[in-house]
């Protein structure tokens, strides 16, 4: 597939583009993209498109060079890569993201980002550049206060378009001025309301969420990420793992918000069709006396089942922030789940909510993998939440876990083990 986009650019010319409403940046609250953002498959089916159709322009080095075929892989470029192999072509198309490479010093970076959007400005809505590992070895790092002031300034000159601030890559030796300067972009980005795209977090934790550091406390790149002893380019995993965060970046600027859902008492943001889900019966479960179907009051479904299952997913975009599934077990028993189990595409929420022990455990599938990892520094009860109300189990889905409705999932339980 072509990619006219992958451009070595060092003039100034400009590139014609068709023209897509502009995206402020100007925002109340930080968009931050770090390690929690990385699974691709957590982007709505309705933000790809509005992603995809921003133009976007990145100036960048050597490890944009890893992010671009990353990106590729996501649009079905490298079907023979295991990495990519189940990323259908066309799904991911982001043929108006522009990524350029440049030559120069971290000043010359800064002073070459300012120079582009004033030259190009009419091109693009999406503004970006990256500094290069290199240009934060040992103690040196760029001069913060010079970055933050020309990043200001363009924010200031051109209020219509959006600029993306990013750390500095991580290599494999941990580098004291990557992390000094990382630590004032991250405080600086969150206290501000900023756009930043974390990249040095996204290398620096595993796929289990553990975050890596070398014996002196500096973050380092996972040598799941990258082939290099001690640099930090990346390698196919490392690729698909930055290219799917970028695209978690785009959608957010394109007005996705993973922890915006509705009110279900705000009669005036209800959705007006009432209900928000389709819940289909498995084989063995059914629906409690009196209560087939949506129940507005509860809010949610009553189904009865011992050991059963059901499949749940959203029907529209404007979810609520609160679904109940209160279960009835068995009639001659307490009321009782041992074990509970939320599968989805690619997250899923197992174990036993009542056994202090054992508890629940989050999994997530990493890429085109079909294996479970578990992330245990996740917490469960930000997802969900369990409790005995009368004779029923009452399993409250807080905003991650509906958001995770998205995508049709299979939500099977054992009351009593036999």
């Amino acid at each position: 597939m072509r990619r006219a986009t992958n451009n070595i650019w060092l003039g100034a010319t400009a590139l014609v583009l068709p023209f897509v409403a502009s995206v402020s940046a100007s925002r109340i609250d930080a968009i931050i993209i770090d390690h929690n953002c990385v699974d691709i498959f957590a982007v709505p089916e309705s933000y790809v498109l509005p992603a995809a159709s921003l133009r976007v322009l990145m100036r960048h080095a050597s490890v944009g060079q890893g992010i671009i075929w990353g990106l590729d892989c996501l649009a079905g470029d490298h079907p023979t890569n295991s990495a990519c192999s189940c990323f259908p072509a066309g799904k991911y198309d982001r043929d108006k993201w522009v990524f350029e490479a440049r030559l120069g010093d971290w000043r010359d970076k800064v002073d070459d980002l300012v120079a582009q959007t004033a030259s190009r400005l009419d091109d693009f809505d999406v503004f970006m550049m990256k500094f290069c590992y290199i240009d934060a070895l040992g103690d040196s790092h760029p001069d913060w206060e010079y970055f933050r002031g020309r990043m200001e300034k363009l924010e200031a000159d051109y209020p219509g378009k959006t600029f993306v601030w990013w750390t500095i890559p991580l290599t494999r030796d941990g580098q004291p001025g990557t992390d000094l300067f990382n630590a004032q972009m991250r405080s600086y980005c969150a206290a501000h309301g900023k756009v930043l795209f974390d990249i040095a977090d996204i290398e620096c934790h595993e796929a289990d969420d553990t975050r890596l550091v070398n014996a002196s406390g500096n973050e380092i790149i996972s040598a799941n990420y990258t082939k290099e002893i001690h640099a930090g380019h990346l390698n196919p995993t490392g690729r698909v793992r930055v290219a799917s965060a970028f695209w978690y970046l785009m959608a957010r600027v394109a007005g996705w918000n993973p922890c915006s859902c509705v009110d279900h008492n705000d009669t005036a943001d209800s959705d007006p069709g009432g209900e928000s889900f389709e819940l289909t019966l498995g084989p063995k479960a059914s629906w409690s006396q009196g209560h087939e179907g949506y129940d507005p009051n509860l809010p949610g479904y009553h189904v009865v089942g011992e050991i059963a299952s059901v499949t749940l997913r959203a029907k529209t975009d404007r979810l609520p922030c609160k679904l109940v599934l209160a279960i009835q077990t068995s009639p001659e028993m307490a009321p009782m789940l041992e074990n509970f189990t939320l599968i989805g595409p690619h997250t899923k929420l197992s174990g036993e909510p009542f056994n202090p022990d054992a508890g629940m455990m989050y999994f997530r599938k990493i890429g085109c993998s079909d294996e479970w990892v578990a992330v245990p520094q996740v917490r469960t009860d930000a997802y969900l939440r369990f409790e005995i109300i009368r004779d029923e189990v009452h399993i409250t889905f807080q905003p991650k876990a509906i958001e995770l409705l998205r995508a049709e999932c299979t939500i099977s339980w054992i009351d009593w083990y036999r």
